[in-house]
């Protein structure tokens, strides 16, 4: 049967990898005495999906992960024993049965909001002018043949607000989540910095994925 878990990522595992995540899920699943499946085959593994990888650096309190588990329990009983399986900086939040013939992951959300909390002298004002201003945003990137080309990443930003703080701003942003146009927030980051005087020399100093949907 296929559950669908959702759990937090905090704390120093912003400093983990999402190919070291796998490993980590994979080895707070055998602690918990879940029954997991394996794949068939000569090397064997188990049966896991996930959502396109958070970046580095960055918290998420809306991490996607689907696994095979044979047993038949409840969602209740794998959040419960899951939770007490978690390391320091994880959090089980969820657990649920999406059903037989549900899309994977990878199709099922296409948005994630992020906030970005940002080191600045400008004022959110500016910022929000500049963004309703600006016609496009772009970035350079490398292309299947290694030549740089440019591409306007503005239509896969959905929502765009800014609030100031002390000391800086925070950027409430949706992006696009989809695996063939998905937005990294500190690309969004690096070219606001550059494309808008504001912000030239501002430091992200956090980013944290709030839901998806």
């Amino acid at each position: 049967m296929k559950y669908r878990i959702c759990y937090e990522k905090t704390g120093r595992l912003i400093y983990v990898s999402h190919l070291d995540m796998q490993r980590l899920l994979q080895r707070m699943l055998r602690r918990s005495g879940v029954s997991m499946m394996f794949s068939q085959g000569f090397n064997p593994h188990v049966l896991m999906s996930f959502t396109p990888p958070l970046p580095l650096f960055a918290s998420s309190l809306a991490e996607y992960v689907d696994v095979e588990l044979s047993g038949g329990k409840t969602p209740d009983e794998v959040l419960h024993e899951l939770g007490e399986a978690c390391p320091e900086g994880l959090r089980v939040r969820s657990v649920e049965c999406p059903g037989e013939g549900s899309p994977p992951l990878s199709k099922t959300f296409s948005r994630a909001s992020y906030r970005m909390e940002i080191k600045t002298e400008a004022k959110a004002a500016d910022v929000a002018v500049f963004y309703e201003n600006s016609g496009e945003i772009v970035i350079e990137k490398l292309n299947k043949k290694k030549q740089l080309k440019k591409e306007d990443i503005k239509p896969r930003i959905y929502s765009f607000d800014v609030t100031d703080i002390p000391g800086g701003i925070v950027i409430d942003c949706t992006l696009c989540f989809l695996n063939e146009g998905l937005l990294n927030p500190f690309v969004l980051a690096g070219a606001l910095e550059r494309s808008c005087p504001a912000l030239s020399g501002s430091k992200v100093l956090s980013v944290c994925k709030m839901k998806v949907e």
